[in-house]
């Protein structure tokens, strides 16, 4: 079986084919304009194909092996790597014909490894992560430009990122909040009335309960 979890923004990252789905990616859900200005999307088709093609490879491990045997192996590289946290969807994302599948393997790590985190644009997968008993699974889900009225309804429900395409940040809101803002290799914090920059690095977002990891009450 090939190596599923590579290094990602200072954690463990999972990576899966970015592009459309007829064009052999796992993006289903993005939009044109999403795909246009995707990082993970510009690296992949730029000088090192290779290294993307070994990581992609995990894609078809993911969703064809036994998942018994893919939990394990997945936790196993997680702590070869010394890492508290997985990351989801470093590139790519989980297309509706893999939402239950994926949604299994997550529950499972969930009993093993301390952290998920990620970003989707897969609705139901982000409802699945948010029935999990473990606070630390925070699978985000991506809107452009949401009415005010469902940015408040859907962040009542768990995590919601909103990208800025002229920034190149992310907001995230929990509980029609926005606490942080994260995208090329930076983060802003909001705490204390003030806003703290730094080089995003999720494993220390998870030591400090900051960025995904920040807890906001209804």
């Amino acid at each position: 079986m090939t190596k599923l979890v590579y290094p990602f923004s200072g954690v463990a990252g999972i990576y899966f084919p970015v592009g459309k789905l007829d064009e052999g990616g796992t993006c289903e859900f993005a939009s044109k304009k999403c795909l246009k200005v995707c990082a993970a999307f510009k690296n992949a088709t730029a000088t090192n194909k290779i290294d993307y093609a070994a990581k992609y490879s995990a894609f078809v491990d993911i969703t064809q092996r036994d998942a018994h045997s893919i939990i394990w192996k997945i936790a196993k590289e997680v702590k070869g790597m010394n890492a508290d946290v997985l990351y989801w969807f470093a590139s790519g994302d989980c297309p509706s014909e893999f939402t239950s599948r994926i949604a299994h393997i997550i529950e499972g790590l969930s009993y093993i490894i301390p952290a998920q985190i990620g970003f989707t644009r897969n609705q139901e997968l982000w409802e699945e992560a948010n029935r999990l008993d473990n606070v630390n699974v925070r699978i985000a889900l991506t809107l452009e430009k949401p009415y005010k009225s469902k940015l408040q309804q859907m962040s009542s429900l768990g995590t919601i990122a909103v990208p800025s395409y002229s920034t190149g940040n992310i907001k995230l809101y929990q509980c029609n909040q926005s606490h942080t803002s994260c995208g090329a290799g930076i983060i802003y914090v909001k705490k204390l009335g003030e806003t703290i920059k730094r080089k995003a690095d999720c494993s220390i977002c998870y030591a400090k309960k900051e960025g995904c990891f920040t807890e906001l009450e209804a």
